[in-house]
């Protein structure tokens, strides 16, 4: 290719390298007298520019050499900014846009040490321990917003601390371990996870025993006169159901087990004549319950009345004397036994509604109070995994049955008999929850 240099009585003779990226990386210039060639390193060039700029050069050539300007449309020359814009928008967009977005900044309140940092790392995006109920947290995704504030607290069951963070929606319910805290059991909505991870099916034997504490009686060898098994089917549902104190069960009365074996006795025993798969236990006492009911502030239940108690029909909030009178009375029901333990299950819908009502901040003290006051072998796991459930299952899901049957005598003692009513109850039962029913 022939150039002539503008304002030069000389014409260069140009043979051109291409880079592999379409911009001229250097350019051989033989002088037109000598003949010698002579390198000269150009900027590097985008190819659209260069396809441009070459598509130019014959009529440049035409216009230095002769001066004259050649007919027709001037081509168009790309700008280097022009070229980069093009090259920006054929680039491929980002998917998810708040995936470059800025650091997220988080506040915890009443939040202290290991638990403050926990919530840091989870709403950070950096690694938290988790459990196999719990690993879905791998797929949480960045909050919407570049500012969580995080609240809660912290107590201690049977010795261990646990904790419950709160955001939002977002509910994290954590064990501290030697190796740090780990996350139990949560649902978090902000984070893209909806659903509750709180484990599988589970089962725990609510015992109230009728211990007389004032008088040296110790409440775990002594009748277990309230007998209710807690179950949650793990993908939302739950039920509880009453057991009769007085059914009958290898030739004694069901609530005689804790007398000689204990709460495990005693939830062996229920185990057996439920054919669930009940492990865990939790017994309180009269003084017990009286006084988890003051640490709540008193208990909210609906009422099918009790006029020779003094407490009225409908929804009424119940003292802790009252909330005891009402969990024990029987002789002023008109089905005795049966409506009693309807009553108790009122009573524990009372008390999980309370929780609800006190918040993530109370959660601490409220666990710290539930610990002291009852007598269990519910792992800190377990009872958070329960908490959760009951903290967000809906009123609707929880079903709540009493096994019932005939009354009969064995020697000097009236029974219970369970009969086909109460199997029908246990095998709906059996996966957690009493939807079948």
């Amino acid at each position: 290719m022939i150039i002539c240099t503008v304002g030069q009585d000389r014409c260069v003779r140009r043979g051109s390298v291409m880079s592999g990226s379409g911009g001229i990386s250097q350019s051989l210039i033989a002088d037109a007298r000598s003949g010698r060639p002579r390198s000269i390193i150009t900027h590097r060039m985008p190819r659209r520019s260069l396809l441009a700029l070459l598509a130019a050069a014959p009529a440049a050539v035409v216009t230095a050499c002769t001066g004259k300007t050649p007919s027709g449309p001037s081509p168009t020359v790309p700008t280097a900014t022009a070229a980069a814009t093009d090259q920006a928008s054929a680039g491929p967009k980002p998917a998810n846009p708040t995936a470059s977005a800025g650091k997220v900044t988080v506040t915890t309140k009443g939040l202290t040490g290991g638990l403050a940092e926990l919530a840091t790392a989870l709403y950070s995006g950096n690694d938290v321990r988790t459990t196999a109920a719990t690993a879905i947290l791998e797929q949480r995704r960045r909050p919407n917003t570049d500012e969580v504030v995080v609240t809660g607290s912290a107590g201690r069951w049977r010795g261990t601390p646990v904790g419950v963070l709160a955001h939002g929606d977002d509910l994290t319910f954590a064990v501290q371990r030697r190796e740090g805290w780990t996350v139990v059991a949560g649902r978090w909505p902000s984070l893209g996870l909806h659903a509750l991870s709180a484990g599988d099916r589970q089962f725990a034997l609510i015992i109230g025993s009728d211990a007389r504490e004032k008088q040296g009686e110790s409440i775990t060898r002594s009748r277990g006169d309230t007998l209710h098994v807690c179950g949650v089917d793990g993908r939302g549902g739950a039920a509880i159901v009453g057991i009769p104190r007085d059914s009958w069960i290898d030739g004694e009365k069901i609530n005689a087990a804790m007398v000689f074996g204990g709460p495990a006795g005693q939830t062996a025993a229920v185990a057996k004549l439920t054919g669930l798969p009940v492990d865990h236990y939790v017994v309180t006492g009269f003084l017990g319950f009286q006084r988890l009911v003051r640490a709540i502030g008193g208990v909210t239940v609906d009422s099918p009345g009790i006029p020779g108690r003094g407490i009225p029909k409908g929804v009424v909030r119940l003292k802790p004397e009252k909330a005891l009178q009402f969990a024990r009375e029987r002789h002023m029901l008109p089905n005795g036994d049966f409506g009693r333990s309807a009553n108790q299950q009122r009573l524990l819908a009372g008390l999980v509604l309370a929780m609800k009502t006190l918040g993530p901040t109370r959660f601490g003290s409220l666990v710290n109070a539930a610990s002291r006051l009852t007598e269990t072998n519910l792992p800190a796991e377990n009872a958070l995994q329960y908490a959760a459930w009951a903290w967000t299952i809906r009123p609707s899901k929880v079903g709540r049955a009493v096994a019932t049957g005939g009354f009969g005598w064995r020697g000097s003692q009236s029974v219970v008999l369970l009969g086909s009513h109460a199997q029908t109850i246990f095998k709906d039962f059996a996966d957690g929850n009493l939807s079948h029913s």
